[in-house]
């Protein structure tokens, strides 16, 4: 009889309070606050994010998990398209962060995803939550389209799967790149994070529409993974110059010493830029970022390479005059009769205004992108 008396008072419990998590003695669940049926701490390492906090940092979660494929394979997720697996900054996920989806194969449990974590702490290491298994999911739960990337992400080409290459963009502001060329670029499986766009180095090249908000005083950072085959005509790797007129936008280039270059320029002809001081070499994958301060001189202009700021040359031009906001390209300058083509593979090229992202930032980006399983735990399986 004394079972019976411990599961009514269970039971009784269970009632009165809703959002408990009630378990059997033997500790299998009776119900969870959420619905989700499994839980896994996910732990930032604080080592690998330098030393400031950053903001609504844009985490890659990245790897195959088993217990994420469908209950039909092996795995513990009930919806066909995944929606039920989610990320929380509280234990049993009583509500959500944002983050996109980027791939997630039913079958294995491999998934790419982009969370944004509100505080990624230099000081001590990072905890949120992943919850999965739920059997009453059927939409998104990550936020609106767009929602994983903070206001200043005006422009995130993923560039693909690896089968098709795809130039949408990710953020909110849904400036998707046109695929141009008499031989247009091509996708490639061998990216840094999952497809990625090959260029011919002759013809290919993606465009946009118009970034519009930059000025000589706007404060803004480019990145991209770059695997250059070749520097011949000093390739482009993005750049902002409308066709015909030379030297009016800004610009990150791989020059043909092999030394990546990161330029201003205005309507009047002239440019300010920065060149970094020691050639790369090709064939290797880079992080590259540059990033402007809104100062108008040079010293607010940094290039970074792997996550690490690196020493510069300047090349200095009658100041920073005004410049026009302009098409966007990718792979090319489209100034005609000098077009840069670039040749080799880009992956995740990005635009941020408003923002010269930090050091640390740079920093945390880099441990993620290059190594998610090393800057991230993944803790053991708890039923919820």
């Amino acid at each position: 009889m004394n079972w019976l008396l411990t599961l009514a008072f269970f039971l009784v419990h269970a009632i009165s309070f809703p959002q408990m998590d009630v378990k059997f003695p033997g500790g299998v669940p009776l119900s969870s606050p959420s619905g989700y049926g499994y839980e896994r701490t996910i732990t930032i390492k604080h080592s690998l994010v330098g030393s400031s906090n950053s903001l609504n940092l844009p985490v890659l979660i990245s790897g195959t998990y088993a217990y994420l494929a469908t209950t039909g394979n092996g795995g513990r997720v009930v919806s066909s398209s995944g929606y039920d697996i989610i990320f929380s900054s509280f234990s049993g996920c009583p509500t959500t962060l944002k983050w996109q989806q980027e791939s997630w194969n039913a079958t294995t449990g491999a998934v790419i995803y982009w969370v944004q974590v509100p505080v990624v702490s230099s000081s001590a290491d990072t905890t949120i939550y992943m919850c999965y298994g739920h059997s009453s999911i059927s939409s998104f739960q990550g936020g609106a389209t767009g929602a994983a990337w903070d206001s200043y992400f005006k422009g995130i080409w993923h560039l693909g799967n690896g089968v098709t290459l795809s130039a949408a963009d990710s953020t909110t502001t849904a400036n998707a790149g046109t695929k141009s060329g008499s031989t247009p670029p091509g996708a490639t499986s061998s990216g840094e994070i999952d497809g990625a766009a090959t260029f011919n180095g002759s013809t290919a090249f993606i465009s946009t529409t118009n970034l519009a908000g930059i000025t000589a005083s706007t404060p803004f950072t480019l990145s991209a993974w770059v695997y250059p085959t070749s520097d011949t005509y000093s390739p482009m790797i993005m750049d902002t110059e409308p066709q015909n007129v030379p030297t009016d936008g800004v610009w990150l280039q791989w020059n043909s010493s092999g030394e990546p270059t990161f330029g201003i320029g205005t309507t009047s002809g002239n440019a300010e830029g920065i060149t970094v001081a020691s050639a790369l070499s090709l064939s290797n994958w880079y992080y590259l970022v540059a990033t402007y301060d809104g100062s108008q001189t040079l010293a607010g202009m940094n290039i970074y390479v792997n996550g690490s700021a690196v020493s510069t040359t300047t090349q200095a031009n009658s100041g920073f005059g005004t410049f026009t906001d302009r098409t966007f390209y990718i792979g090319t300058d489209h100034f005609a009769g000098a077009l840069n083509y670039f040749t080799g593979t880009l992956d995740e090229v990005r635009f941020s205004v408003g923002t010269a992202r930090s050091a640390d930032w740079i920093t945390a980006e880099f441990n993620n992108q290059s190594s998610p399983s090393t800057f991230y735990v993944v803790g053991n399986e708890l039923p919820l």
